[in-house]
C-alpha cells in the first residue's frame, strides 16, 4: 500500500473520490507527476544545522535564542466578536486553556520557544492536533520534529503528512489535524504547500568560515605558536634526522605553554617563516565580516547579542533603538507568521467565532 492510500484510507475512500473530483476543477496548481502521491524526500537540513550551527557557533546560537525566548514572552490572547470591538474569552475556555497549557509536559513559554527553534533551523515547524477521539475537540497540541515530517500531495492539492522518525513506521496524518508554519521557498515544488527554505542556508558557507577560524584558532594554541615555515640546514639530512629534528622542535615550542620560548637551532640550521603571523591574518576583520552576515540572515542587531561588530558602536542609546528595531523589524513579523496559521488551522476551524491575538502590553520596548 503506497503513503497515498494509507492517508486516502484514513479520509474514507468514497469522501476522498468525492472531494478528488470536485478539486479538479477548483485547483489552480500542475505539479509533477513523479511529486505527486508521494512523500516530499527533500534533504535534511535540521541535523547539519543545528550541529554545526546551534551546536557548535555562538553568533548563530544567540541569535536564534534570543529570536526564540523572545518569541516565548508575548501571550496569545482568545478573543470572540468583531476584531474592531474584541472580547477577551474566560480563562476557562478550552482554546485559551490550549495557549496557557497546550500538553501534559509544556507551558506554552517552552513549546513556542521550541517552535520558533525548529523554525529557524529548518525553516518549518509542525504542531500536532490531538483529539479526545477520532474527530472529536482538540485537547492537546505536541510540537514535531520538521525532518521527520513529510508532505503528500495528489492533485494539485495537499492531501497529508506522514511523521517517520529514524527507524520507525510511518504515521499518516490528516492535513485537519496538523498545523504547519513556514518560511517561504520559492523553489518549492508544491508552490507554498510544500516544505519551507531555512534562513540558515544563506549563512551555511559564513557560518562554516566562522567555525573553521574557531577551530584553526583552537589548534594554533593547542599544538604550535611558531608560524608555518621551513628549516633549512646545510648538511644531508637522513628519514630519520629529519623526524628527530621534527619532534624536538613540537617538544620544546609546540603549544600556548611554550609560548615566548627562544628557538636555539644548530650552528649550520636556519629557520625561514612562510605563513602569515597571528597579527597579519586579520582574524578581527574576518570575525566583524562573519558576525555581521549572520545577524543579517537572522535579523537579530548585533549589538543585541554581544557580537564585536555591534558593541564597537554601542551605547545605552543605540542599544535601546537596536530592541525597538528587533521587535518591530523581526519579532513582530514572526508574530504575524504563527498568529495567521494558529488562527487559519486551530482557531477558525476547531472554535468558530474565536480568534487568537497576540499580546504585547508587557512588551517594553514597544513603548513609548
Amino acid at each position: 500500500m503506497s503513503v497515498l492510500d494509507v492517508v486516502a484510507a484514513r479520509l474514507g475512500f468514497e469522501r476522498w473520490e468525492g472531494k478528488a473530483a470536485a478539486r479538479e476543477v477548483e485547483s489552480p496548481y500542475t505539479w509533477p507527476v513523479w511529486a505527486e502521491g508521494d512523500p516530499q524526500w527533500t534533504p535534511s537540513t535540521l541535523a547539519g544545522y543545528a550541529t554545526e550551527g546551534y551546536q557548535c557557533n555562538a553568533i548563530i546560537y544567540s541569535c536564534i535564542a534570543r529570536k526564540a525566548e523572545t518569541a516565548a514572552t508575548v501571550a496569545l490572547r482568545v478573543y470572540s466578536g468583531e476584531h474592531d470591538k474584541p472580547e477577551m474569552a474566560q480563562d476557562g475556555h478550552p482554546l485559551a486553556a490550549l495557549m496557557r497549557r497546550p500538553n501534559r509536559y509544556m507551558s506554552w513559554f517552552e513549546m513556542q520557544e521550541l517552535l520558533i527553534t525548529y523554525l529557524e533551523l529548518d525553516g518549518n515547524c509542525y504542531i500536532a492536533k490531538m483529539r479526545q477521539r477520532p474527530a472529536g475537540a482538540v485537547e492537546a497540541l505536541y510540537p514535531l520534529r520538521p525532518d521527520y515530517v513529510r508532505h503528500v500531495a495528489q492533485g494539485g492539492e495537499l492531501i497529508g503528512y506522514i511523521y517517520q522518525p529514524e527507524g520507525g513506521e510511518p504515521d499518516p496524518w490528516l492535513v485537519d489535524d496538523i498545523i504547519d508554519v513556514k518560511y517561504p521557498d520559492p523553489l518549492d515544488l508544491f508552490e507554498g504547500l510544500g516544505r519551507g527554505r531555512s534562513p540558515l542556508m544563506a549563512a551555511a558557507h559564513v557560518g562554516d568560515v566562522d567555525n573553521a577560524t574557531t577551530k584553526f584558532l583552537r589548534q594554533f594554541f593547542d599544538n604550535a605558536v611558531v608560524p608555518f615555515g621551513l628549516l633549512k640546514s646545510k648538511q644531508k639530512l637522513l628519514d630519520g634526522e629529519i623526524a628527530r629534528i621534527r619532534g624536538r622542535l613540537r617538544a620544546q615550542y609546540g603549544g600556548s605553554r611554550n609560548w615566548g620560548d627562544v628557538m636555539i637551532l644548530d650552528a649550520d640550521a636556519e629557520y625561514q617563516r612562510l605563513g602569515l603571523s597571528f597579527q597579519e591574518m586579520g582574524f578581527e576583520n574576518l570575525d566583524a565580516r562573519n558576525e555581521a552576515r549572520i545577524c543579517s540572515v537572522l535579523k537579530v542587531p548585533p549589538i543585541l547579542v554581544g557580537a564585536k561588530v555591534g558593541l564597537d558602536r554601542s551605547t545605552f542609546a543605540n542599544y535601546g533603538e537596536a530592541r525597538r528595531s528587533f521587535w518591530e523589524d523581526t519579532m513582530l513579523v514572526v508574530y504575524r507568521r504563527f498568529e495567521d496559521q494558529l488562527n487559519l488551522q486551530l482557531a477558525e476551524t476547531e472554535f468558530p467565532g474565536y480568534w487568537l491575538r497576540c499580546d504585547f502590553a508587557d512588551t517594553s520596548a514597544l513603548r513609548e
